[in-house]
């Protein structure tokens, strides 16, 4: 069984305790032998003075064992329909970019609306 968990938090350089709770589950799934990945949208509006000019860095590492794709990437503060809906699209882009060579996961877990909007989009695409 493969898990890919779509977080709205995760530790981050800036903030290594967001989202720990969900980095630690991560860990404990594949220590009980669980395949896991994580796919972490980081969009914080102070990421534009690392990315400007380009639109969005996509960095991998393995943590603890556990494949940490983060995307970097920029969300205005006031969040609206029509920019959640364009910003799932951009993050379905990036999901299909990981997976066309790999295993599709069987289970996405999301966690909060934004992670949820993508797993959406993820789903009406693919299932």
């Amino acid at each position: 069984m493969k898990i890919l968990i779509i977080p709205s938090w995760y530790p981050t350089t800036r903030n290594r305790n967001a989202g720990i709770f969900t980095r630690n589950q991560a860990v404990l799934l594949k220590k009980y032998n669980v395949e896991t990945e994580v796919l972490f949208f980081d969009l914080d509006i102070r990421n534009i003075v690392e990315l400007f000019p380009k639109t969005s860095n996509i960095t991998s590492h393995i943590d603890e064992g556990v494949p940490t794709y983060i995307v970097k990437g920029i969300f205005p503060p006031k969040r609206n329909l029509w920019i959640s809906k364009k910003w799932a699209k951009f993050c379905l882009n990036i999901f299909e970019q990981l997976y066309k060579s790999k295993k599709f996961p069987d289970i996405i877990h999301a966690h909060s609306y934004f992670a949820g909007a993508i797993a959406l989009e993820i789903s009406n695409k693919f299932i």
